[in-house]
């Protein structure tokens, strides 16, 4: 339900970067992912620009 996803959003505000740097978390910790890409944007609606963050990793 949208009223339930804003509230949530609202409530718990991240940066893109804080998105994959999550995601990251959770990846690293799985053995069964050997190497990943994260791209994250939010087209902001307020600001002249858009926020962006991306991170490639491989595990050795």
């Amino acid at each position: 339900d949208e009223k339930f996803v804003t509230e949530q959003a609202y409530m718990n505000p991240r940066f893109v970067e804080d998105m994959v740097r999550e995601v990251a978390l959770a990846f690293d910790r799985d053995d069964r992912v050997r190497a990943y890409e994260i791209e994250v944007e939010n087209h902001e609606s307020i600001h002249d620009h858009n926020a962006y963050a991306y991170l490639k990793r491989e595990k050795v």
